[in-house]
């Protein structure tokens, strides 16, 4: 459609052009006239001129002759205007679609049978399938395999790259939600209504199957996720069913730093803007059946001390668990004009357990800077930066990202599933793992391979490239070696962090399998994506 290519809509588009032919073809008629007049020796004005229709020199020179030859002029002007533009929209109206129509194809999978799989714990070395993507938004993780959205829509995919099933609409998609427990998914999306105008909608699916459970119109940009129930603005709808659960209080509001998956039963609020000190937001816990209850709590970090341009921002919730400090939160110091925190001891709890919903013990996670949001989100686990200098932290953590500190981007990896703490010199999974391009010279030739090499030496995943598949040469990618502790060096691989941004390969732990995302085109094609599914961990 024009619209796709210009502000201006294509019924004005038309009405231009046809006003500027009806004014070419009078002025065909007016020059075809005077021939005919010429040719038959009839003086110009005189008695027996044709063009004289519209024309006459014979008028009386008074204000009421004056008037009528400007009618005829614009009578004449506007007949084939209107005539072409009359029949034009008549044939657009017999033929177009009506406007809220959009392209629209959705299969659907049967509930599976027997258990779900499970998050790899350690990185898989066979590579199960490979795909070329255009147009990649996301890959997130379902609660049977990754799920990928590309600008036509969602396609769920099993551990073993076959599809599940798909949904696909026309439409501008957000990155989609899921639950903690992976079973849906909630995608924000505007749809075309006309070609002007679009509807803002939050649509629900079962990550499983593949079935929608709700569409609704979107209330506000605020949207969280618990096992049952999406909070959207203020109103709380089920996700089975998408009946509404609840209105917020007036006094709360959706946590603005926390829009995502937040606890199995309970959610992350704030009190609204005019009722509390937004220098200091204070972050309040309630179970997701009664708001009401909600309860402060203190110590949780909302954003990441090394975020990057566009991440970073929130609070980190993996499989229900939070990073809080283990004492009261450190005092801020200045440095050069920034107010940064020391790094101090954390601990592992669930948001459940902070809303008086369970009983779970706090499970220590050693001193660290804070929460790697990159790193953790894309591996399922609360991945920790190591212990960082007020120094270390000053610039986003310039230093380290540049090479002027020794220190990683990951310390320390907290694991749900085994409610465990790992160094990341001894942990085998993708969470401390440095993800990229290495390239080895064969006697004359190269050799290029995107790798996942795990934080404890373990052989990990060697994926070849292909020679002529990727747009930079293999001696590009060959400049440039391991950097130095976090630095992040091009071409070259390192850990997921926000602060390193622009890399060849990142990665996206699902059930079953870790999707290794790999950019052949070094982003001179904007969103064109290889996926390589890596299957073999241990779960």
């Amino acid at each position: 459609m024009l619209i796709d290519k210009t502000s201006v809509g294509a019924a004005r588009l038309l009405v231009w052009a046809l006003g500027a032919f009806g004014l070419g073809i009078f002025s065909v008629f007016d020059l075809l006239l005077r021939g005919i007049r010429d040719q038959r020796g009839f003086p110009e004005g005189g008695k027996g001129d044709p063009a004289g229709i519209v024309f006459s020199r014979h008028d009386d020179d008074n204000t009421g002759s004056r008037i009528a030859r400007k009618v005829r002029w614009v009578v004449v002007a506007l007949i084939p205007v209107l005539v072409l533009t009359s029949s034009t929209v008549s044939l657009r109206a017999l033929t177009d679609p009506p406007a809220q129509s959009t392209p629209f194809s959705h299969t659907t999978a049967a509930m599976p049978a027997g258990a779900l799989p499970e998050l790899p714990a350690t990185v898989g070395s066979t590579v199960a399938w490979t795909k070329d993507v255009p147009n990649l938004l996301a890959v997130v993780a379902g609660a049977a395999g990754p799920i990928i959205l590309t600008t036509d829509g969602l396609t769920a995919l099993r551990p073993d790259g076959t599809t599940l099933w798909t949904y696909h609409r026309q439409a501008e998609y957000e990155d989609p939600l899921i639950s903690p427990d992976g079973r849906h998914v909630v995608l924000r999306m505007s749809v075309p209504r006309s070609e002007s105008d679009s509807d803002n909608v939050i649509l629900v699916l079962d990550s499983l199957t593949g079935q929608v459970t709700s569409e609704h119109p979107a209330r506000g940009k605020g949207i969280q996720l618990t096992d049952s129930v999406v909070l959207d603005g203020d109103i709380a709808y089920d996700l089975a069913d998408g009946s509404q659960r609840w209105t917020l209080p007036d006094d709360f509001e959706v946590a603005n730093s926390h829009t995502k998956s937040a606890g199995h039963a309970s959610l992350i609020l704030e009190r609204r803007r005019e009722n509390s000190d937004r220098s200091k937001p204070v972050l309040l816990v309630a179970p997701d059946t009664d708001p009401s209850a909600a309860v402060e709590v203190q110590g949780i970090p909302a954003e990441d001390v090394c975020r990057g341009q566009s991440e970073g921002k929130g609070v980190v919730v993996v499989n229900g668990w939070v990073a809080q400090y283990a004492e009261a939160p450190p005092e801020e110091k200045e440095a050069d004009g920034e107010k940064l925190v020391e790094s101090a001891a954390m601990q592992a709890v669930t948001l459940d357990s902070l809303a008086g919903l369970e009983t779970s013990a706090p499970i220590p996670l050693g001193r660290t800077a804070g929460v790697n949001y990159r790193a953790s989100t894309a591996s399922g686990t609360l991945a920790l930066y190591p212990e960082y200098s007020v120094e270390e932290k000053k610039g986003n953590c310039s230093m380290i990202s540049s090479g002027g500190s020794d220190k990683a981007w990951v310390g320390a990896v907290f694991d749900p599933a085994s409610r465990t703490t790992t160094p990341a010199s001894q942990y085998a999974g993708v969470a401390a793992a440095k993800v990229g391009v290495t390239i080895v010279r064969e006697e004359e030739t190269l050799a290029g391979a995107v790798v996942v090499q795990p934080g404890d030496g373990s052989d990990g995943a060697t994926i070849p490239i292909a020679p002529g598949s990727t747009y930079l040469s293999l001696e590009s990618y060959g400049k440039s070696g391991p950097g130095r502790g976090g630095d992040c060096r091009h071409h070259a691989p390192v850990q997921l962090a926000g602060r390193c941004h622009g890399l060849d390969a990142v990665f996206k732990n699902a059930p079953g399998v870790t999707v290794v995302v790999f950019d052949p085109e070094d982003g001179t094609r904007s969103n064109y994506r290889r996926l390589y599914g890596l299957t073999g961990g241990m779960s």
